[in-house]
């Protein structure tokens, strides 16, 4: 199911936690017809990062999630640079920015203190979900880093960057491990959902915590790129360095004493959904006038006919971070087809992932050599190939692209005993659907067009 994404303001992105039950509901519906509920032997969950869900005390949910993605709280991120900045980045080796969980909180208690004060717990979207089942509203070390204020070394809140920031300690929630059992399903559970009352559930991790474990990144320079709406990259790496803070973000490992870098591209999916239904008859994305757009494109030589793409709707993510940025399309003549257009937004895409890749090949010592690809992007007809090209490097899709899932079943399957090593399971499970090489003309073709890109963005910033 998808979930209806709210956009009041501009920069303003939420959800409505009651449709992430719903969507539950309906998985569990689907699953029924394959196998009875009652033969689940563990549940453990995978969720997307840095939403605000703020609750009461009997886990009523207070307004809608802020998502990760909403950049309202820039004045806020200000601030607390001001007053933490170099405390966190000492400690997270992050800068403060919109996509992080504490900027949204001191946004909510600046614009809605009454619901703030009526708070609670801050949790996060896969906490809440879980919380449904259990009746705990509590949280767990890879989530809980995403709040900048989570020590790494101990993995739990550091009060001092709390009480300077300015909130309430006690409204953060307890924080457990992630293979930590987190309770049973109650008997309210079993109604609303049809899972049999007593099953053991466990914490999980954040999605990116999770693909990391799930597509076996555990070695300096393995690396993993996901398509989706927003498109992330991941690299395993040792160490936090801060020279590449504010370009890219570091986070918890579902293994305690390991990191991944993450570069975070809010204009993937999304880019090429608005395009879609921006040039659609009926004004909605429809999947199947997207395959016959990257069909056309196919036909379009490498550099879109001199259309140049700077994909920024929602803001620019790695590396540069600006919620300001725009999308802006220069070459355009009465020549150019929607063809030449619809490529140069795929282009315009993986050229700002390869902007995230430089820093990874720094980062990783030009450890990378190929990247395990995945996501809805997948399936658009030429994408993978541009994404070799481009990048210049190998990609190779697996044959399950949802890594999240299967890193959440290994934490519930390493949870209740059924398996003793993560590592190795992550391994077994990992299976290459395809390998995909660059073509190397086009590659150096791309460096050329990469360059003429970030001149383009330079002047247009």
């Amino acid at each position: 199911m998808r979930y209806t994404t709210i956009s009041e303001k501009r920069g303003y992105l939420e959800q409505d936690p009651q449709e992430w039950r719903k969507a539950l509901r309906h998985t569990l519906e689907n699953l029924k017809k394959e196998i009875p509920l009652e033969k689940i032997g563990a549940i453990s969950f995978s969720g997307h990062m840095s939403g605000l869900v703020a609750v009461d005390q009997n886990g009523e949910i207070l307004r809608p999630c802020i998502l990760l993605a909403d950049s309202r709280s820039q004045e806020e991120c200000q601030n607390l640079e001001t007053r933490t900045g170099k405390q966190i980045r000492e400690m997270t080796g992050n800068e403060v920015i919109n996509a992080f969980l504490l900027p949204k909180l001191l946004w909510f208690k600046k614009n809605e203190n009454d619901l703030y004060q009526k708070t609670w717990r801050f949790i996060l979207p896969k906490d809440y979900l879980r919380g449904t089942l259990t009746g705990r509203y509590e949280t767990e070390y890879t989530d809980a880093y995403n709040a900048l204020c989570l020590d790494p070394i101990s993995c739990q809140w550091n009060d001092n960057i709390i009480e300077g920031s300015g909130l309430d300690r006690e409204k953060f929630p307890p924080v457990f491990k992630p293979w930590d059992f987190a309770g049973n399903v109650t008997d309210k559970a079993e109604a609303e959902y049809g899972l049999l009352s007593g099953t053991p559930v466990f914490f999980g991790g954040a999605d990116m915590a999770c693909q990391a474990l799930g597509n076996h990144l555990f070695f300096d320079g393995d690396s993993t790129l996901t398509i989706g709406t927003s498109a992330t990259f991941l690299v395993q790496t040792s160490e936090a360095d801060c020279n590449y803070t504010g370009k890219i973000t570091y986070h918890k490992h579902i293994l305690p004493e390991k990191l991944y870098a993450l570069g975070s591209h809010f204009n993937g999916g999304l880019a090429v959904n608005w395009f879609a239904s921006a040039h659609g008859e009926t004004g909605e994305t429809d999947y199947r006038f997207v395959q016959k757009l990257a069909e056309e494109a196919l036909a379009v030589p490498a550099g879109s006919n001199g259309v140049r793409t700077i994909p920024f709707l929602a803001g620019s993510g790695s590396p540069y971070f600006k919620a300001a940025d725009c999308q802006t399309v220069t070459g355009i003549s009465t020549a150019t087809t929607r063809a030449d257009l619809f490529k140069s937004e795929l282009e315009g895409i993986t050229y700002n992932l390869k902007e995230t890749l430089e820093c990874f090949q720094k980062l990783s010592k030009n450890r990378i050599s190929e990247i395990l690809l995945a996501g809805g992007g997948c399936k658009i007809t030429g994408w993978p190939q541009m994404t070799a090209d481009i990048l210049g490097v190998p990609v190779y899709l697996a044959q399950n692209e949802d890594a999240s899932t299967i890193g959440a079943a290994i934490i519930g399957a390493y949870g209740v005993g059924i398996i003793k090593d993560m590592e190795q399971a992550a391994k077994q499970l990992l299976q290459i659907k395809t390998s995909i090489f660059p073509d190397m003309e086009k590659t150096k073709l791309y460096e050329g067009y990469f360059d003429e890109y970030r001149e383009l963005y330079r002047k247009m910033s």
